[in-house]
């Protein structure tokens, strides 16, 4: 088609905004290119720059912080002992611990860009524990260390107990598919299940724990996870059959951190048999959560809904190749094999699993959710009565309603209320407990003392 008078003169009287007319149609110039936001900073400032951007948002950076080498360390006591490399990382503990948790970007594109760079990282395999530069430990790789202080036939014994609770779990109750609006996952459950199931085996992940539902904090309390409702006799047999990793996995903790392992033990045992039913994993248990992750690839993120100061461990089962845990933020990776522990604060570590490239991989992920550990206060423990009729019969089930309730209708309906009624906020005294509740709940240095001081955070949500 020949150009049109119009599209003649246009090109005739404008020729630097319009290139060239193709078949009739005016094209538009090439944008500009974006002016570089670092060309004011020199080399080492724009290297900065970029990888505290990475850091931020969940970008990998061309330069990534590197291990360094500081020796050896006895670490634990008694029979969860163990020779570890020590491994340093640029970081000051109180940045992590008491700062905000910088979510990242958990997208299929951002894991396989880290996965990429991941395949340059130094790779740990033998028992290590890696500290930040004022020495508080982040993450203990403790090789074998479920097995630890047993006999051979001993481990034999229990390692094919467990495997075979997993197999008889999977076989009468499959694994269901990461939600497709979970954005940790690599790829869409149902696609990679029928890419398993090709190959004759399952794909997915349990949940078996207590907590709050997702959005529902500050609504409803803590109860045991929907997985937990379904095929219960199975999964109270699967449970009971895998207690033992979670008592070698609670003597560990005791071993490393006693005073966090305290407040965890303390407060699982205050939950007991009542709270966490068939869950329930004996004396010497410790986490009220357990994540099943069968031959799943899981992109980066932070468990931020988990306490800060608070343990999260994994150990796999099955003969399989792959499925690296992967700590971008510094630039390395672990090598995980049956038996294996890791322990580490997977609230403040950006982290991942690789794919699976051999075999079949089981882990078992236990962990504690941060408003489970230090619960929400509620009306009797902060003694602050409530002025809704309904509540004076029957307390506010947690702080989140206990505030609304204090804080009063709005808009129209507060003009219709009785103000008289809702004048409890300006009292001294309620706004002290409620800044101390909340301040409870926040610290990380939370003791099992103080477990009964509830905590809240506004709009919290579990993941």
């Amino acid at each position: 088609m020949a150009p049109s008078k119009i599209a003649k003169f246009v090109q005739s009287t404008l020729p630097e905004a319009f290139r060239k007319i193709t078949k009739g149609r005016v094209e538009k110039p090439k944008a500009a290119p974006p002016t570089n936001t670092f060309s004011k900073l020199d080399d080492a400032g724009k290297e900065r720059a970029v990888v505290a951007e990475t850091l931020a948002a969940g970008t990998p950076a061309a330069s990534t912080p590197s291990l360094e080498e500081s020796g050896e360390e006895i670490v634990g006591l008694g029979s969860y002992q163990a020779v570890c490399q020590v491994r340093t990382v640029e970081a000051e503990s109180s940045i992590l611990f008491e700062g905000p948790v910088k979510q990242v970007k958990k997208t299929t594109e951002a894991a396989d860009e880290h996965r990429r760079r991941a395949l340059d990282y130094p790779v740990i395999k033998e028992s290590t524990v890696v500290k930040t530069k004022d020495g508080r430990p982040l993450l203990y790789f403790l090789k074998k260390g479920i097995f630890a202080g047993m006999a051979a036939d001993e481990q034999q014994q229990l390692g094919q107990q467990s495997m075979d609770a997993v197999r008889r779990l999977i076989d009468n109750y499959t694994p269901p598919p990461p939600p497709t609006e979970d954005p940790r996952a690599k790829e869409k459950g149902a696609q990679k299940m029928k890419e398993w199931a090709d190959k004759g085996m399952a794909y997915g992940r349990y949940y078996f724990a207590y907590w709050i539902a997702l959005g529902q904090s500050g609504v409803k309390p803590p109860t045991i996870s929907g997985d937990s409702k379904i095929h219960v006799e199975e999964v109270s047999t699967y449970m009971q059959d895998t207690a033992w990793e979670h008592s070698q996995i609670s003597r560990w903790i005791s071993a490393l951190d006693p005073e966090r392992h305290q407040e965890l033990h303390t407060r699982y045992h205050e939950l007991g048999e009542d709270e966490l039913q068939h869950l329930y994993q004996g004396e010497e248990a410790c986490h009220s959560g357990l994540a099943l992750l069968v031959n799943l690839a899981v992109g980066p993120h932070k468990d931020s809904n988990d306490a800060k100061d608070s343990w999260t461990s994994t150990n796999s089962w099955g003969d399989f190749k792959g499925g690296d845990l992967i700590i971008p933020d510094y630039g390395f990776r672990v090598a995980q094999e049956e038996g294996d522990i890791v322990l580490s604060h997977a609230a403040i570590l950006t982290h991942m699993v690789d794919e699976i490239t051999d075999g079949e991989r089981f882990c078992h992920v236990r962990f504690t959710k941060k408003n489970v550990l230090r619960t929400p206060a509620i009306q009797e423990d902060l003694q602050i009565p409530c002025p809704m009729a309904g509540c004076r019969r029957k307390p506010c089930r947690s702080w989140d309603i206990l505030k609304k309730h204090l804080r009063g209708p709005s808009g129209k309906a507060r003009e219709r209320a009785n103000t008289k009624t809702y004048h409890l906020l300006d009292s001294a005294e309620t706004r002290e407990k409620m800044d101390e509740a909340k301040a409870a709940y926040n610290s990380p240095s939370v003791g099992p003392q103080d477990s009964s001081v509830p905590p809240m955070q506004d709009g919290a949500r579990e993941v």
